[in-house]
């Protein structure tokens, strides 16, 4: 009973430091305040939703009242729910209340995936604390941007990983849901499947029929989610595969004459718009369905980048620096903190990898690797963002907490060893 207690303690302190930093962004900035950017459309087809109206785009489109496609349905829905919950009370602060209480979740779980990966409450508290202060995802999380619910499906299906072979199928559903926030991610299936083979190989090991069985029950259940959402938009457009039409607009976006050539973007993204000689979109949109606009800039994209080859290095390599190097490209108070704090994860997640990276369980020595891979593939596919990197970047924190723990046992005088007694 005495050791379980102190289990809780903490998941029930992270969760309190979690709690007091994330409100007190909101007391500073307002609860009210009118979602922007892609937390907007987000909103307004949460409303749309709640109101009976379908999964429509109201307003701001050039599509308005029909069926759409842009946006993935994991965090539209669940606002949705909530303002059925929450019919009298504003819109905009429901959403931002549910998006800051994902993102207090999740530093209690990433605490809570640090103790079962190194079996101390040290490491697993300063991971925690870490994230649950962490200058960006504080940031994402008042915006009511869709990143805290995508860190808490996979950091639930992490877990339910960690707890053996009879949640691994649950894990593999919350992974699949999370496909449903962040599309891209139905990348890591295929890299983890690839990633295992290697490791498997390389320590010569042989895996069970049951647990042959599970994973291929798991990879099942995974695909359930995008693969219902997939045939919705085939049955609302007549094209197939679709899991969102921004994928176009996004490819073109980073991969044009302006991100290319231009110091300002390079490696960033523009709209399509800011092409020099490029069709405006609203154009498109008199004689071109979302679809059909989804494939145009496609094309575009792929013509750019055969036509532009020998620019092709430099522009991978911009699109590399923007989303993994903090820099602060507009430097302000702010961003020079946030950067120097992500400069913090980095350098002490190498550290405590170094340290760690052997005693590491093995389901994580397969997951976190092809979660980088696909994170990357993202990045330099499509553009250079900070937000790309931070759906990877939260999964670093472990060996961040094992670093600094091996700092503070040092600096306290326990006289341990190696950075490797602390895991």
């Amino acid at each position: 009973m005495q050791i379980r207690s102190r289990r809780l303690v903490v998941p029930l302190v992270v969760l309190l430091i979690a709690m007091v930093a994330n409100s007190a962004l909101v007391i500073q900035r307002g609860l009210d305040k009118p979602l922007e950017s892609d937390a907007f459309y987000f909103l307004e087809i949460a409303k749309s939703l709640a109101s009976g109206h379908g999964y429509t785009l109201r307003s701001e489109t050039f599509w308005p009242d029909q069926p759409t496609m842009r946006r993935l349905p994991g965090w539209p829905m669940t606002i949705a729910l909530f303002l059925q919950l929450c019919p009298a009370v504003n819109a905009d602060a429901v959403a931002r209340v549910v998006c800051v209480a994902l993102n207090v979740a999740a530093a209690v779980l990433i605490a809570t995936l640090t103790g079962g990966l190194t079996r101390r409450h040290l490491p697993a508290l300063l991971a925690g604390a870490l994230y649950a202060v962490h200058p960006v995802a504080l940031h994402f999380a008042y915006l009511g941007l869709s990143e805290p619910l995508f860190l808490f499906l996979v950091l639930a299906g992490l877990l339910c990983f960690m707890r053996g072979l009879g949640c691994t199928v649950a894990g593999f559903a919350f992974l699949g849901l999370a496909c449903l926030v962040r599309a891209n991610f139905i990348l890591w299936l295929g890299l983890a499947a690839a990633v295992t083979v290697a490791v498997l190989w390389r320590d010569k090991l042989k895996p069970s029929r049951s647990q042959l069985a599970t994973c291929l029950l798991g990879v099942c259940i995974f695909l359930v989610p995008p693969g219902v959402w997939l045939q919705r938009n085939h049955r609302v457009s007549g094209h197939f595969p679709v899991l969102s039409t921004l994928r176009g607009q996004t490819f073109y976006g980073g991969n044009n004459s302006v991100s290319a050539y231009t110091p300002e973007y390079w490696g960033h993204w523009v709209f399509p718009n800011q092409v020099p000689g490029e069709i405006p979109m609203a154009e498109l949109a008199r004689t071109m369905s979302e679809v059909e606009v989804d494939d145009y800039y496609f094309r575009r994209g792929l013509a750019f980048i055969g036509e532009n080859a020998g620019a092709m290095p430099l522009l991978l390599l911009g699109k590399f620096v923007r989303a993994y190097v903090p820099i602060p490209w507009k430097p302000r108070i702010e961003t020079v903190v946030a950067s120097g704090f992500r400069w913090l994860i980095y350098v002490t997640a190498a550290l405590g990898l170094w340290a760690a990276w052997r005693q590491t369980p093995l389901f994580y020595r397969i997951c976190l690797p092809s979660m980088f891979l696909a994170n990357l593939a993202v990045v330099l596919l499509f553009y250079g963002y900070v937000r790309f990197a931070f759906a990877f970047e939260p999964f670093l924190l472990p060996y961040s907490g094992v670093a600094l723990a091996y700092a503070w046992s040092r600096l306290g005088g326990t006289g341990r060893s190696s950075a490797g007694a602390v895991v």
